[in-house]
């Protein structure tokens, strides 16, 4: 199952608050998920190369977790991103 959200945050900056937008999107299956900024995401494949499941691919200049049923949450994908777009694991809830 895919889901795709936009996560709205508030950050106060001094009397005003400022609207940061992100587009996320999350795969899961069962108790398997991973989330993933889109906007972050600049498709270098560090989280492809290091998955040892294979969960992860590039499509259209992003990464994509179809596979995320394969998942064996060793958490070395979201080390691995130099841009810190996979966000939340399910390995870390």
């Amino acid at each position: 199952m895919i889901i795709n959200y936009i996560n709205v945050s508030y950050i106060k900056k001094g009397e005003k608050f400022n609207l940061f937008m992100t587009n996320m999107k999350k795969w899961e299956d069962n108790n398997h998920w991973v989330e993933i900024d889109l906007d972050l995401c600049m498709a270098s494949g560090e989280c492809v190369s290091v998955c040892p499941a294979e969960v992860y691919e590039i499509i259209d200049g992003k990464v994509n977790a179809e596979n995320i049923i394969e998942c064996i949450e060793c958490g070395a994908c979201q080390d691995a991103c130099p841009y810190n777009a996979i966000l939340n694991h399910a390995a870390w809830r």
